[in-house]
């Protein structure tokens, strides 16, 4: 059955029906809300929703999923039900398992993880150095307890002669730290990390404004600094999705009040789910803070009648004929296809 449907979802993703055949087989979902914390760049993270594993799993598990992503509003490693959760995924249909952290914790955390069996561990870290560290998230000490965490995961992938956790440096460029780009990923292989992955905010449409997340700096700026940053991590042997950042035009767009036109890009409608700690359902992780954009809730309504609801099959309908479902996808700048299909379907 995975194969097959592995199948039909590649065609669906290629061929955009507003009905999709295949079940879902990639998986995004958040566990928690609390942040230990306080980013610049970010709200509090002060909620209480926390997500009920067993609900949330015998929900899900008839799913033939191959890609799982498990972050949270707040800070993943918060979640006590972590470990147990991520092993009954495994035991399922094994899919490729990466946790997404804020680090500050990995440390005591970091022999569970490993044990756990996930596949990549994603640390948010967002600075190069410890003053910019500081400026961004008010204290310079996790910056070093984040070193820590990572060299105990690297000591343990030695000890016991593994590749895996594959550890990847996430890094949200703005303003306050776009200077050192090229230096994160000096750093990254320095503290053996194995990739870099440089994000845009996530904004509501509302917060918009180019001088507010990047400052003075011009479109051909940041490019320059990426194509650099890229540059470095291609002569390291350190894999990086700077070529996302390529396009003037797209990063001016992104930024100002025009549209992008991305939709042949999307693919996520048609192959992956996203869910939040409550067990609602969004097209993507992009959505999930605007309401009008749920598509049903997993505790109220089996994901087969989710999937391919009229709402669902409306929205890929819209980005199919280039319209814009919502202000958010109006900004998205969505990988090239061939990048995410690799991604989601283990073929890199």
């Amino acid at each position: 059955m995975t194969i097959l449907n592995n199948l039909k979802a590649f065609n669906a993703a290629l061929f955009k029906p507003n009905k999709v055949d295949a079940l879902p087989i990639h998986l995004i979902f958040m566990v928690i809300e609390k942040c230990n914390i306080v980013c610049k760049t970010c709200y509090p993270r002060t909620g209480k929703k926390i997500l009920d594993s067993n609900k949330f799993y015998d929900s899900i598990k008839r799913l033939p999923i191959i890609n799982v992503g498990i972050s949270g509003s707040g800070e993943t490693l918060l979640y006590p039900d972590l470990m147990p959760l991520i092993k009954k995924l495994k035991s399922n249909t094994n899919p490729s398992v990466n946790v997404t952290t804020n680090g500050v914790l990995l440390e005591g955390k970091a022999e569970q993880l490993f044990k756990s069996g996930i596949d990549t561990l994603s640390i948010s870290i967002d600075a190069a150095t410890p003053e910019t560290y500081s400026a961004l998230r008010a204290n310079r000490k996790n910056f070093y307890k984040i070193l820590k965490g990572i060299d105990k995961i690297n000591k343990l992938k030695v000890k016991y002669e593994s590749r895996k956790p594959k550890l990847r440096g996430l890094f949200v460029v703005s303003k306050y730290n776009i200077e050192e780009v090229s230096q994160f990923v000096e750093l990254s292989k320095s503290i053996g990390l194995n990739e870099v992955y440089f994000q845009h905010m996530i904004f509501r449409m509302e917060m918009l404004d180019w001088k507010e997340f990047l400052g003075e700096y011009t479109a051909d700026e940041i490019v320059n600094k990426m194509k650099e940053a890229g540059r470095i991590a291609d002569k390291l042997n350190i894999r990086h999705n700077c070529n996302e950042w390529a396009n003037k035009d797209d990063i001016w767009q992104r930024y100002n009040d025009e549209p992008l036109n991305n939709y042949k890009k999307c693919i996520f409608p048609w192959m992956s789910l996203f869910a939040k700690e409550n067990g609602d359902v969004y097209p993507c992780c992009m959505l999930y803070y605007y309401e009008p954009a749920k598509m049903g809730n997993l505790y109220e309504q089996d994901i087969e009648e989710i999937w391919n609801n009229k709402k669902y099959q409306k929205f890929r309908q819209l980005i199919k004929e280039r319209k814009h479902p919502n202000p958010v996808c109006k900004k998205c700048l969505a990988p090239e296809i061939w990048d995410s299909m690799k991604r989601y379907l283990r073929l890199k």
